[in-house]
């Protein structure tokens, strides 16, 4: 398959999102307008079906209790996210999305508007500013830091991906063992 699918498909992923997608897309040879196309595109893709059906699925999903604690867990973020931007509502929304740092994004932005209960299309037209200020400034760094620079760029994030996962399968296992010690002492 080619690069910009690829980009394409990397920038729809929730937490790598474009800052992800742009590095890739330097890396792999496309132009700056190019990547920055792709991967807004691709980034923007998901906010409808978010911002339209986040409360179903997270009502669906509440009923099993696995899943439950998984919506307990996104709501909390999405609520701590929601608690900084009240003040400011969409100012603060845009702000918050066009922050290239793990955690804020399009897929958090979605979450907090649910949670703020911002209209639908205020809520869309909000994370799609911050979300073009975020490409935007995604595609200076990359320029900044130049191809070597990127590579850096890319293995830390793959770094910090594989210690969240790592962290997230302790946290899974550890749950389990804490559950079956709790069953053999009853």
């Amino acid at each position: 398959m080619n690069t910009a699918f690829w980009v394409f498909l990397i920038s729809m992923l929730p937490i790598i999102e474009l800052r992800g997608a742009i590095p890739v897309a330097y890396v792999a040879g496309l132009g700056w307008q190019e990547a920055f196309l792709l991967s807004i595109i691709g980034n923007m893709l998901p906010i409808p079906i978010i911002l339209l059906c986040l409360k179903k699925i997270f009502t669906w999903m509440r009923k099993f209790p696995k899943f439950a604690k998984l919506v307990d867990k996104l709501e909390a973020k999405g609520s701590k996210g929601a608690a900084k931007i009240k003040k400011y509502e969409k100012i603060g929304l845009i702000l918050f999305v066009a922050i290239p740092l793990p955690g804020t994004g399009v897929w958090t932005g979605c979450i907090v508007a649910v949670i703020l209960g911002l209209r639908f299309a205020p809520a869309m037209l909000t994370i799609i500013a911050g979300n073009l200020v975020s490409g935007l400034a995604v595609v200076g760094l990359t320029a900044a830091l130049g191809p070597v620079g990127v590579d850096w760029l890319l293995f830390g994030l793959l770094i910090v991906f594989v210690l969240l996962a790592a962290v997230f399968f302790y946290k899974v296992f550890r749950q389990k063992e804490i559950v079956n010690d709790s069953k053999t002492t009853n």
